[in-house]
């Protein structure tokens, strides 16, 4: 019997070659047969039967599983985020996932990731990185494993430096409300003069904030927001600025007019008053011409007060507005040189 095997991709085919022989008489004497004593026969029977082997898909060189080819940056602190660069995988590969990241190799710390493509992974340094390398965790559906791919670089994990604010009310409203990173912070209520010292240790660099401001009885009436710079073992401050009577007039706009009008024998008139929410200044207009430009001058805010007096001109009467500051009466001096008082709306 002889078995000779093909070569073949998922299967080979054997070929058996089966030779049967009989005799039917052997000369003794001659120790072979001849023609008239013996009678032979032979015969040969070619058979082929397939032998099935299991499949086996192709693995590109390497394995299943891709490679780190780099990470950055290569250095960085909790909460930093870090780039994760993958070799190209071949059509053929096995089927994968990736189960973990880790900081500090296969032992290490695991961290939040996200697949970007294909090649591409982007990982948070969690709280409780050590220094060394990233490993990822590759499960191969096939074998049913988790494999460790390590990066060949490390990662230098450094320390969050931190410092403390205060919040510091110049205002003349209480402090309402505070959001820093877009949290709210317990800060209660901050009266105007007060200050309070944030107990939490903040990460240094720049953080956004929203103040809100207002009586105590009714509520935040204005907001201020901005960054302010956290730096390493210091104690920063931040200021709520005094509110000026344009800002309060403004409501947060770079400007914002109040308009009104009059009679007189000479027929109706216009007068308006555009107020600048970056300053003190303003514009009075009468009939649409410019007249004159100026600055108010706060007479009266007292803390928490809804009611600001104040006046445009020495020569005309200190006016009142009331939050919300849609509207309030003021003196002009008319076409004819008389002070009259005029209703002016706010217009936007």
């Amino acid at each position: 019997m002889h078995t000779i095997i093909t070569p073949g991709r998922s299967r080979a085919v054997a070929l058996l070659m089966l030779t049967l022989s009989t005799a039917a008489c052997l000369d003794q004497d001659e120790g072979v047969c001849d023609g008239e004593d013996c009678v032979g026969v032979s015969q040969k029977a070619e058979l082929t039967l397939p032998i099935v082997r299991p499949s086996i898909p192709f693995v590109r060189p390497g394995g299943p599983c891709p490679t780190i080819t780099s990470i950055s940056p290569t250095t960085g602190s909790p909460g930093d985020s870090v780039s994760i660069t993958l070799s190209k995988l071949s059509p053929y590969s096995l089927r994968t996932r990736y189960d973990w990241v880790r900081f500090g190799g296969p032992s290490g710390a695991n961290a939040n990731f996200t697949i970007v493509s294909a090649t591409e992974l982007r990982a948070t340094v969690p709280s409780n990185a050590r220094t060394g390398t990233i490993a990822l965790g590759c499960y191969v559906y096939l074998t049913g494993r988790t494999t460790a791919v390590r990066s060949s670089q490390t990662f230098y994990v450094q320390a969050i430096q931190t410092g403390t604010l205060s919040l510091q009310d110049n205002s003349q409203y209480t402090v309402l409300s505070f959001q820093l990173d877009g949290q709210s912070q317990p800060i209660g209520t901050i009266p105007p003069g007060g200050a309070l010292n944030l107990p939490q240790q903040l990460s240094s660099g720049s953080h956004p904030y929203v103040i809100g401001i207002g009586p105590v009885t009714q509520g935040a009436l204005y907001s201020f927001s901005g960054s302010v710079n956290i730096f390493a073992g210091q104690r920063s401050n931040l200021y709520v600025p005094r509110l000026t009577v344009n800002q309060a007039l403004t409501e947060g706009r770079s400007s914002r007019d109040y308009d009104g009008s009059y009679v007189s024998s000479s027929g109706g008139h216009t007068v308006r008053f555009r107020f600048y929410g970056n300053s003190t200044a303003f514009d009075y207009y009468h009939d649409d011409s410019l007249i004159t430009s100026g600055h108010t001058v706060e007479v009266s805010w007292p803390n928490d007060a809804a009611s600001i007096i104040f006046s445009v001109a020495t020569n005309v009467a200190n006016t009142t507005t009331t939050y919300p500051h849609a509207s309030f009466y003021q003196q002009i001096i008319d076409v004819n040189g008389q002070l009259r008082t005029v209703l002016l709306v706010a217009r936007n």
